[in-house]
């Protein structure tokens, strides 16, 4: 089931307000249950404000934000990625039958699902992400990749990193931001719509056997057999006859 576009849009919003809101909540002296409630409703305000209607995004979202914004530059793209990477498989995992064993020969190991790539293109092929969520996705996963793979001070001031990072789109307001600013962002935008999935998403019935066995079955397979060879034979004499006029 393809998600409602009018419901992915809003959440991109959010990053926004998040930089400004955690910086002051956090220091407050109040527990994380009070801090999400805050952030919740001042967000909600400013889009009501906006003459928009808040839209369902779970906490997970939030706290994606906040984690993000205390670790280093390596920790941040490799958080966002593993965070993104997970919730795609999870998200996958709903729209197939509770099979668990299956679930582990396709997500696991060299299963053809185990790796980020090829969730993000089953979510795009199955409706849940729009074609530029698909690309920056990917793009989370070559500044991942990048991370990775290199030794050393690797920061998002690297060439090959921030030039991924301002190719990315999903940044509703357009402003001119730092590189790894602008990943945050988009890798946020993109949790919620992954988020809402999960939501909306409906896990299929398994199919039932045909049980070839069932006397009833074996039945009706005789009949539509003995149906098959009665026509056979008459449309074969229907043909002698016809042959035989000329």
């Amino acid at each position: 089931m393809a998600i409602k576009k009018n419901k992915v849009k809003l959440p991109q919003l959010i990053d926004a307000f998040l930089a400004a809101l955690l910086t002051e909540v956090e220091s407050r002296k109040i527990s994380d249950e009070e801090k999400s409630a805050i952030i919740r409703s001042t967000v909600a305000q400013a889009l009501k404000d906006a003459g928009l209607k808040m839209p369902t995004i779970p906490d997970e979202v939030f706290e994606l934000r906040d984690l993000l914004g205390k670790e280093t530059d390596r920790g941040c793209a490799l958080t966002a990625a593993a965070y993104l990477d997970h919730e795609l498989g999870k998200l996958l995992k709903k729209v197939l039958i509770q099979d668990e064993p299956l679930h582990k020969e396709l997500f696991e190991g060299y299963g053809p699902l185990a790796s980020f790539s090829s969730r993000i293109d089953l979510a795009y092929g199955l409706g849940y992400l729009a074609p530029l969520e698909r690309r920056d996705l990917h793009l989370i996963r070559k500044i991942r990749n990048t991370f990775a793979h290199r030794t050393g001070n690797v920061t998002f001031d690297d060439s090959e990193i921030s030039s991924r990072c301002q190719q990315l789109h999903h940044d509703v307001f357009n402003e001119k931001l730092t590189a790894r600013s602008k990943f945050m962002r988009v890798a946020v935008g993109i949790a919620a719509p992954i988020q809402i999935g999960l939501m909306t998403a409906r896990t299929p019935d398994r199919a039932k056997e045909f049980n070839i066995k069932d006397p009833k079955v074996k039945g009706k397979a005789d009949q539509v057999l003995s149906g098959i060879k009665k026509i056979t034979a008459r449309q074969l004499r229907q043909k002698r006859k016809s042959a035989g006029r000329f």
